[in-house]
């Protein structure tokens, strides 16, 4: 059986797009082991994502930030775990509301919003079985599941991208105040600025949205959600991360968000900049 790599090659692609391995101690597979072949989305969708690194993309932003290869990038994670793409863009919403709120520049802002969108590209790594899986993971598949920080981390360095604030997000979104996190065990002041936050925002929709193993959305899944994350403070979150994410929850200036892209409805393209209609057409 040849390698995907191989395959790959023959339709033009380079070759960094295409790795899979699973690094989480005994899942380590060398990224040039051969595998079956790859389904007709995924080439379609990596394809998509090497004619934008090659320079044929319609943006003029650089590298991964290029709208068309996150959004490429998120499709495939999609046709694989059906819940991402709503939890993907509610979560690229908290973000840069988090952001503005703290007066980034708009730069920053861009950085961090195209991190939030590929803050899961790791999932692409992980078997279908485990991300749709309705009851608990076990022990030997829950290690799997954890390896997506660190494989989403692997991947982008081999795309070329170089930017700390994407490649830090990716990779330490579930670290641990207490330092009982993943991948790399950080604690306190060790972990990213953005990181810190981003997990109190990933943790809250998480736990609003629908997953294979639980159904309960809103307000009532809100409150209880505020509540697991402030009795999580200076054990699984940074202080002032929830009580930041609560207060702009509480005052409405994130609130909205909760209703919108629900998990039945289209997802838009990925422009990287705010849509200035989005609020207004929340209700309608």
């Amino acid at each position: 059986m040849g390698s995907k790599f191989s395959k790959i090659e023959s339709q033009g692609l380079e070759p960094i797009c295409a790795t899979r391995s699973y690094c989480s101690n005994s899942f380590c597979l060398d990224p040039f082991e051969p595998f079956g072949p790859f389904e007709p989305f995924e080439l379609e969708v990596l394809l998509s994502v090497s004619r934008c690194l090659r320079g044929e993309s319609r943006s003029t932003i650089p590298s991964l930030l290029a709208p068309e290869v996150i959004e490429a990038l998120v499709g495939l994670l999609e046709a694989k775990d059906t819940s991402t793409a709503a939890h993907t863009w509610r979560v690229v919403l908290y973000t840069r509301a988090l952001a503005e709120k703290a007066g980034v520049s708009h730069d920053d802002l861009e950085r961090l919003t195209a991190a939030a969108a590929l803050h899961d590209i790791g999932k692409i790594e992980i078997p279908s079985a485990i991300l749709q899986k309705p009851g608990k993971l076990t022990d030997a598949e829950f290690e799997v599941m954890k390896s997506h920080a660190a494989l989403g981390h692997e991947r982008l360095l081999r795309m070329g991208e170089d930017d700390p604030v994407i490649l830090d997000l990716v990779r330490h979104h579930h670290e641990r105040f207490d330092g009982k996190g993943y991948p790399d065990g950080l604690a306190g002041d060790e972990i990213p600025v953005a990181a810190r936050y981003f997990a109190v925002i990933d943790s809250f929709d998480a736990m609003t949205s629908i997953r294979p193993y639980r159904r309960e959305t809103g307000v009532h899944a809100a409150e209880k959600a505020i509540a697991e994350l402030e009795s999580g403070i200076r054990t699984r979150y940074c202080p002032g991360t929830v009580e930041m994410f609560v207060s702009m929850y509480r005052t409405g200036e994130i609130a909205w968000i909760l209703e919108y892209f629900n998990d039945g409805a289209d997802v838009p393209k990925f422009t990287g900049r705010a849509d200035t209609g989005v609020r207004s057409s929340v209700r309608s």
